[in-house]
């Protein structure tokens, strides 16, 4: 299992990297990304749970988000 996010899209390989599917766009993470727009760390513990941290550096803010469903939502925490 893989993911990588690409702009606001987030990609999902099964075959290790092989062939690479876009999930659906989350509402939540494109508006989140405009404001957070650098990726500090993205790490998933399961095939349904993970988490994103994204970050401001000129403004040293952040936001952790969490996907209960692979990817597919995400919440900001």
């Amino acid at each position: 299992q893989g993911w990588a996010l690409v702009g606001n899209l987030m990609y999902h390989t099964e075959d290790r990297g092989k062939t690479w599917m876009p999930l659906p766009a989350s509402r939540v993470l494109t508006s989140i990304l405009k404001e957070y727009p650098e990726v500090g760390k993205l790490q998933f513990s399961s095939q349904r749970v993970g988490w994103m941290l994204v970050m401001k550096n000129d403004e040293m803010r952040s936001r952790l988000l969490q996907t209960i469903d692979g990817g597919i939502t995400w919440k900001v925490l």
